[in-house]
């Protein structure tokens, strides 16, 4: 048994294949090379020897593509845990689109009768998950709120000032538009308006400079809206409209800042706004929406929803949760959606050699927080900076000051030491909880 029709199977395929190359760019551009054959703090806590992990970076992609085409279900299977080799990949983060990725190609194992359904429900907990989230009083309407700062940051660099206005409604808006996305995909009739809206708020997502998270999480968008990909004339016209607009928004209107090398960095923009603005057309211009909300197949993405959304409130875990942009952080004291969250994760205080620092193929803008000796590292983090030179790492647990909310060094005789394993929570926190976090 295969999921879906054919046609639309392979465009899910195509899709998901375009999304990955996309993610892999971006950070190559980003991080140089190096990003390929890191082996630095990898983010599920299996370390792939190096010659494996670049040509993992490779292969995994090609084969993911290829078992999706297929569709079976032992292909799908396949798929997933191919797919789970290449985020062993990932180092030291795993991101939300790729752990949705995940999800949807899970889902679709359980899903081959109706996986248009799945993902309807899989992109509804999506964008509820992330709007329920953001329903804390920090990023609702303190001055540190991470909608703020992102707006007034991206003015900025764009050369002009946010009108206070727009700032102050910006974390709102974004609450508000992520419920009615939410909402609106589990509507009789409501795909067309969500799908809509989504590719709005992705594009200024992607503006921001996060293209490849809004180029991957549309794969998921074309399956629910049965999108087959059969381009007439009309579209390709439109296509060829949209993939200069893109391209161009990526250019001129997103920033290239944390490139080092500016002109890479803004081709990396324009090329991904590019593909951006040619698959939302492709979609919306193919799509023949007919899944019915109400089926089996919802059980899964809700399944793996529910689990990811309920670690994330019991403090298991706040990495890849959809809480993007939200404040959230542990140890954070504000509440999601009301409630107060038993953070479950310990910080050590890590003092790193330079020369030790220097040694390490991890980004430049990582080495500067290893260093200025102002962060604290998750266990899994300090388990790792721990082996690079053992005898030479000062590695010592951080307590929370809670009157100050500032990691202190605990007692000389607290024996807790760090241990290798998945990255769950952010493996650099600011010792100070009190400053702003974007994370």
């Amino acid at each position: 048994m295969t999921f879906g029709r054919p046609i639309m199977r392979e465009y899910f395929a195509i899709l998901l294949l375009i999304g990955i190359i996309g993610h892999i760019a971006y950070y190559v551009v980003r991080d140089g090379p190096g990003h390929l054959r890191s082996t630095f703090a990898p983010a599920l806590g299996v370390r792939i020897p190096s010659p494996l992990n670049s040509v993992c970076h490779v292969v995994a992609p090609v084969v993911l593509f290829g078992a999706v085409w297929v569709g079976t279900v032992p292909a799908s299977i396949a798929a997933v845990l191919v797919f789970t080799a290449w985020l062993m990949c990932q180092p030291h983060r795993l991101s939300n689109h790729l752990a949705l990725s995940w999800m949807a190609l899970t889902s679709l194992i359980f899903a081959a009768s109706e996986p248009a359904t799945a993902m309807r429900w899989l992109l509804a907990i999506l964008y509820l998950s992330a709007a329920a989230i953001k329903v804390n009083r920090e990023f609702l309407s303190a001055e540190v709120s991470a909608a703020k700062f992102m707006l007034r940051r991206y003015a900025a660099r764009m050369g002009f000032a946010a009108p206070e206005p727009v700032v102050r409604i910006a974390p709102w808006i974004a609450v508000l538009s992520e419920t009615g996305i939410g909402v609106l995909v589990l509507t009789p009739g409501g795909l067309w308006p969500a799908f809509a809206l989504a590719a709005v708020v992705h594009l200024a997502f992607g503006m921001l400079g996060n293209f490849h998270f809004s180029l991957l999480v549309l794969a998921p968008w074309a399956l629910a809206l049965s999108a087959d990909g059969r381009l007439d004339e009309a579209v390709i016209a439109a296509t060829v409209v949209s993939v200069i607009a893109g391209g161009l928004c990526g250019w001129f209107l997103t920033s290239a800042e944390v490139f080092s090398h500016r002109r890479a960095g803004r081709g990396v923009n324009a090329t991904l706004g590019a593909a951006y603005g040619a698959v939302c057309v492709g979609i919306a211009g193919t799509a023949h929406p007919s899944a019915p909300v109400v089926h089996a197949a919802a059980l899964a993405p809700i399944v793996l929803g529910g689990l990811n959304f309920g670690l994330l409130l019991i403090g298991v875990k706040s990495e890849w949760a959809f809480s993007m942009f939200s404040n959230t952080r542990p140890f954070w004291t504000g509440r999601i959606a009301g409630v107060p969250v038993p953070w479950r994760e310990t910080y050590f205080h890590v003092i790193v050699p330079s020369d030790v620092i220097a040694s390490i193929e991890t980004p430049a803008h990582l080495r500067s927080k290893i260093s200025d000796r102002t962060s604290v590292f998750s266990a899994a983090m300090a388990a790792e900076l721990q082996r690079l030179a053992p005898g030479r790492i000062v590695v010592r647990r951080a307590r929370l000051d809670r009157d100050r909310m500032l990691f202190v060094p605990d007692d000389p005789g607290a024996a807790d030491l760090p241990k290798r394993g998945i990255f769950r929570h952010p493996p650099i926190l600011s010792r100070d909880l009190r400053l702003p976090y974007y994370g």
